[in-house]
């Protein structure tokens, strides 16, 4: 008998147990309109005091909790068949004492850190916004019908009410 099984009297609930590797579709947080609401990932274990399960996404290449995902369990047991064997090496838990292990094997001298030499820049979407105004000049847009009158531009302005309340009245606003 387990633990759980002399404290409840019962067998546990092994439901929420899953293949490890095993597809998975998870919902999304953030959603676009007509984006796909779920997207595959794999499952990689269970995280600590937290309800949910760990998944890798491999296209975006990181790893999430989440509760809500439908597992493919089934056709990842039918297609274990043709899966491949892949042999792993065993990792030093301290990365710098296994450089250090290499480097003293090898005899080269410590390779020095890389700089991106990518040119920095916005994307074309950002072209216009955010272009530097002069702070002396001082444009403020009319509060009411009388400064628009008055204005410079009083007729262009006068098309845009115009304009506005044309799309109000053929919406029936």
């Amino acid at each position: 008998m387990t633990p759980y099984e002399l404290w409840y009297g019962r067998k546990p609930s092994l439901n929420h147990m899953r293949i490890w590797g095993c597809p998975a579709h998870v919902k999304k947080i953030s959603l676009d309109k007509l984006e796909t609401r779920t997207e595959m990932c794999l499952f990689i274990g269970y995280p600590k005091k937290t309800k949910g399960y760990w998944f890798y996404n491999p296209g975006e290449q990181i790893c999430v909790v989440s509760r809500n995902a439908t597992f493919l369990e089934e056709e990842f047991i039918q297609d274990a068949g043709e899966m491949e064997m892949i042999a792993l090496e065993e990792q030093s838990d301290n990365p710098i004492e296994r450089y250090e292990e290499t480097e003293k094997e090898s005899n080269e001298p410590t390779p020095s850190l890389r700089h991106s030499i990518r040119e920095l820049r916005r994307p074309n979407r950002y072209l216009y916004m955010g272009e530097e105004i002069n702070p002396n000049i001082e444009e403020t847009d009319p509060l009411n019908y009388r400064e628009v009158m008055l204005d410079i531009n009083a007729r262009k302005w006068l098309d845009a009410m115009k304009f506005e309340m044309d799309s109000m009245y053929s919406n029936k606003v």
